[in-house]
């Protein structure tokens, strides 16, 4: 009885520890028109530690209708990524304000065994990830929007480089507009650099990619953030703009840190946490086994 209890634990406890990095970040597609069309790229995760899984995409919530993802089933070996198309096609009649959807990702094979293989024996667990995504439906009109998609910058930095950040990004409006990209550095909640971009043109629908550098020379050591963000303005009248920032990216300057990808998916503590508590009782039962073996 002891035995399977503990072999529950230990499988248990693994599965814990392995789901963690499997996750969607959220979409915002900001404040959309009646009758326009938008696309964003969203990533599924997975680590080492998850099993090899076919997922099936599932959309539900209010703009459950206006939504398509590709691809819409796929298959994903643990410790590797894939990226989503998701269109938004906003229909002329849609209802004005704010609206909500959810895309989900749902493992179809269940964790395997020890020894065996995903949908095969199990303890009955399966993996899914959601992501949240909003918009905000406003009637019709010229609008200057530019979204930054990307951004690409080390952030492990030694002292006196120069840190530089490739930006992507792309026309969101339905006009020509201009872009001014800008990174603003801040240390302990304090703004200490401001590197401005010169103007980019893009034309409707265009992308474009901008580097900015950032001259770490005379900085002290230790942790710093980062925060991409465009103005785009156009020649229009009565023209409506909207600004867009990046997600804020923390860079080490000097220090000894492990280089990682300047955009990651959030780790869960809460699962890191049950799965320590579920290691933890591992432990106390072998104690328990090994020491009711050696007693006369």
């Amino acid at each position: 009885m002891l035995r399977k209890a503990l072999i529950f634990f230990v499988m248990v406890a693994a599965l814990v520890v392995s789901v963690q990095a499997l996750g969607l970040s959220n979409l915002n597609f900001g404040d959309v028109e009646q009758g326009y069309n938008s696309t964003q790229t969203l990533t599924l995760v997975t680590s080492p530690q998850d099993f090899d899984n076919h997922f099936v995409i599932e959309i539900g919530g209010e703009m459950q209708n206006w939504i398509s993802v590709s691809p819409g089933d796929f298959d994903l070996p643990k410790g590797t990524s894939r990226d989503l198309t998701v269109t938004l096609a906003v229909p002329h009649d849609a209802p004005l304000g704010a609206k909500t959807a959810t895309i989900t990702a749902v493992g179809k094979n269940t964790a395997p065994s020890a020894g065996g293989t995903p949908g095969g024996a199990t303890v009955g667990y399966a993996v899914a990830a959601k992501s949240v995504v909003l918009a905000n439906v406003l009637k019709p009109g010229a609008t200057a929007a530019i979204e930054i998609t990307k951004v690409d910058t080390p952030q492990a930095i030694k002292p006196g480089d120069d840190v530089k950040f490739t930006i992507s990004a792309r026309n969101t409006g339905n006009i020509p507009a201009t872009g001014q990209f800008s990174v603003a550095i801040f240390k302990d909640g304090t703004a200490i650099a401001t590197i401005p971009g010169v103007p980019v043109e893009f034309a409707l629908n265009a992308e474009q990619t901008v580097k900015l550098y950032w001259d770490t020379g005379g900085q002290p050591e230790g942790t710093y953030t980062a925060v991409v963000s465009v103005t785009p303005s156009s020649s229009g009248k009565d023209v409506k703009v909207r600004k867009a920032s990046y997600p804020p990216i923390t860079l080490q300057l000097g220090g000894i840190v492990q280089e990682a990808p300047a955009s990651t998916q959030p780790e869960n503590n809460l699962l890191i946490i049950i799965g320590g508590v579920c290691l933890v009782i591992v432990i106390g039962l072998v104690f328990f086994v090994l020491k009711k073996r050696k007693s006369p």
